[in-house]
């Protein structure tokens, strides 16, 4: 972990999945790359920890609209009445 600082991306494989690591404040966090694992992730963190998907992306550096093409291509939209994606 030498070297990395806050708000580092690093790339590695993990088995045969590319991850992308985020160093936050010194911890790891592993975002999923398979649109599927995702948005269940991302519904983890947004009725676990946020508020509202903006307070997500601003807190690990996402691209909002990146994410929600993301999962748009899985039929998966952002509902900001029940702060998740359906």
């Amino acid at each position: 972990m030498i070297g990395l600082t806050k708000n580092t991306f690093s790339m590695y494989y993990y088995g045969e999945l590319l991850h992308t690591l985020f160093i936050l404040g010194g911890v790891i966090l592993d975002i999923p790359q398979d649109p599927i694992i995702l948005v269940s992730y991302v519904n983890t963190k947004l009725r676990d920890q946020f508020a509202t998907l903006d307070e997500f992306c601003r807190t690990y550096d996402v691209d909002e609209t990146e994410l929600c093409d993301t999962l748009d291509s899985i039929d998966y939209h952002y509902d900001e009445t029940t702060n998740r994606f359906v």
